[in-house]
């Protein structure tokens, strides 16, 4: 059950104006508002119907109506828990799978929420003790934000809603403004504003109205060390098996279901297992360009040759700049924070929803089983590559530079070491001003870089690549790859799952050596192992290539002008933050063919435009 979710917990506002707040959520459910409201909680459901078409309704209450629930999200075993629930005596008629929560809360407590499998954010209001409980799934598929109102308190899937309480919208987190042009994102639980965070992934809030007071508790804690049980030559006969059984659940669901398939080996994977369980004939959807020049054209070809073996109903998707263009502002207005990430969700979703209310996606398999530049890096540390052997390891970079990797003693130095080599700093770039942190960098240790609410040591992981792949499993992952995944897919009413992130999967692959990850240089090895036989070779040898927009050829060319128009002089002046020479001169670098102007001047239009948007 696809949904939007808000809510507030208090007095001083109307019933209709928290409506009024929360019906921007609308367009992540359309196909049904429902509410409860009783004086000291208002929440408020946006419903888009996947099982249970007719009824499944929002919100879900106990039996003796203490607990009220709302949820958005998939409980792909709820079948499973709702026989649980039987046995203790407690029967659920509804066949919507949200519909066993007040059930699992009353009979399990709060940490019921272990039980479940899928991907989730629920509210849970319990009218006798006036508290109110907020999860997330482990690895933050599903959003949840909420603001502490002093007094009272609100929630939301999005932050656009919790701007309007206190003057949210005005006060920014200068921390992550800084995070922004670094890193090109926020970190949790963090978001651009002071007054309203996430709920971190694997974890839930508490918050008691009587006392006004908020306890934040981790529900989940992953185990990063390599498993000697695992260490078998089952290992691909065991991943395969894991994978299917997720797609198969995936495939949950009373409407017909699709697959982004970009060509690549994770979307391939992904949709040959569809095609095989699903109940209708599959449809699947390839991203394509104007132009060819990018080296996207293999993405068409193979997504091509895979729709023929599977006999998919296959829709392409053209995207060109005057999409971008036209597009680019609403993005912005629709999160309420400057986005830097890759937006081509946002236009795959506006064409599937013409089809589809749910699709499937390939996220999470890189984080999983390495891909990256700093996996592979990290791989070749592992083995103590010599340096004339790192092409291999697909690697181009400097001999010394890579001299100083071998002595680093964990991740957080080596990508200190290669941004400083190649100048990747950003703020250094731009000068940012008029902010306290503006003049001296933040100097961040292991833990500090990865979500806060895990506090585990990483640093003493011994692998190169797994320390890699913790910090972009933990980072990247909910602050960038999911984030945009859900925002933009949802901006149409379109859900995506993805299979890779089902919990048995994550266990098993943290369990796993660096050796058996990937062999040599080979980029997911084992994955490629497991599906040997049923992919063809031509996206078994596919060189990783990222799900992105063409940017760099784009502000080079017919973007060009727009670009020049939004960082225009009068324009940067108008808030003071950056210095005007700086962003000349990167105006001006554009046409030098270095990539990573055009990654920073994506930056700092988001951000200008959102401070239009916001401030204007």
């Amino acid at each position: 059950m696809m949904c939007g979710i808000g809510g507030h917990i208090g007095e001083g506002y109307s019933f209709e104006s928290l409506k009024t707040k929360f019906d921007q959520l609308i367009h992540r459910g359309p196909d049904q508002q429902t509410f409860f409201s009783n004086g000291r909680c208002s929440v408020f459901s946006y419903r888009l119907s996947i099982v249970d078409l007719n009824f499944g309704g929002q919100p879900f209450t106990s039996r003796d109506e203490d607990v009220v629930a709302i949820y958005n999200g998939e409980i792909y075993n709820y079948e499973e828990l709702r026989e649980q629930l039987h046995h203790h005596g407690y029967k659920v008629s509804s066949r919507s799978d949200g519909a066993i929560i007040p059930g699992l809360f009353q009979i399990f407590g709060p940490d019921f929420v272990k039980k479940i499998h899928g991907m989730f954010s629920i509210a849970i209001w319990v009218q006798s003790s006036r508290k109110l409980f907020l999860y997330r799934d482990y690895f933050g598929i599903k959003p949840l934000y909420f603001s502490a109102l002093k007094p009272g308190f609100a929630f939301s899937s999005e932050i656009l809603p919790l701007m309007e309480f206190n003057g949210n919208g005005k006060n920014l987190d200068k921390g992550q403004v800084f995070n922004f042009f670094e890193l090109g994102r926020t970190q949790l639980p963090h978001t651009f504003y002071e007054g309203i965070k996430q709920v971190p992934p694997g974890s839930y809030v508490v918050y008691e109205q009587e006392i006004d007071h908020i306890k934040l508790v981790q529900y989940w804690k992953p185990k990063l060390g390599e498993s000697l049980e695992h260490e078998n030559k089952s290992n691909s006969r065991k991943l395969f098996s894991l994978i299917e059984e997720s797609v198969f659940q995936s495939l949950m669901g009373d409407v017909d279901i699709g697959v982004l398939l970009s060509g690549g080996l994770d979307s391939s994977i992904i949709a040959m297992l569809a095609a095989k369980k699903s109940k209708y004939r599959l449809r699947t959807f390839t991203l394509v360009y104007e132009s060819d020049s990018i080296g996207k054209s293999s993405d068409r070809d193979l997504a091509q040759l895979i729709a023929s073996k599977i006999d998919s109903e296959h829709l392409e998707i053209l995207v060109s700049h005057r999409d971008f263009q036209e597009h680019f502002h609403k993005i912005i207005g629709l999160l309420g924070e400057p986005f830097a990430g890759v937006t081509s969700m946002y236009f795959a979703a506006k064409a599937i929803s013409q089809y589809n209310k749910v699709v499937l996606t390939g996220d999470g398999s890189d984080e999983l089983f390495g891909s990256y530049f700093f996996h592979r890096l990290g791989s070749a540390l592992d083995y103590q590559t010599k340096y004339d052997d790192l092409n291999k390891f697909d690697l181009l970079i400097d001999r010394d530079l890579y001299t100083d990797l071998l002595k680093a003693r964990d991740e957080i130095q080596r990508r200190k070491l290669v941004d400083r080599c190649l100048d990747h700093s950003i703020i250094d770039s731009i000068k940012l001003q008029n902010l306290d942190f503006a003049r001296e960098k933040i100097d961040y240790d292991f833990a500090s870089y990865l979500n806060p609410i895990h506090t585990m040591e990483f640093a003493s992981e011994s692998s190169a690549l797994k320390q890699s792949l913790a910090i972009d499993f933990f980072d990247r992952l909910p602050n960038e790859i999911l984030y945009y995944s859900d925002r933009l897919s949802m901006a149409w009413s379109v859900e995506v799952r993805p299979p890779f992130l089902q919990k048995q999967i994550v266990d098993f692959a943290f369990g796993l050596s660096h050796s058996t990850l990937m062999r040599q240089g080979d980029i997911k090895s084992l994955l490629k192992e497991s599906f040997a036989n049923i992919l063809p070779r031509e996206i078994l040898n596919r060189k990783k290539e990222g799900f992105v927009l063409p940017l760099h050829e784009w502000f080079q060319g017919p973007l060009n002008s727009w670009m020049n128009e939004i960082l225009a002089d009068s324009e940067i002046k108008k808030h003071g933050i950056f210095e005007i020479e700086r962003v000349r001169s990167l105006k001006e670098k554009v046409n030098t063919g270095d990539y990573r102007v055009s990654k920073i001047l994506h930056r700092l239009i988001s951000f200008q435009i959102w401070w239009s948007q916001q401030f204007e």
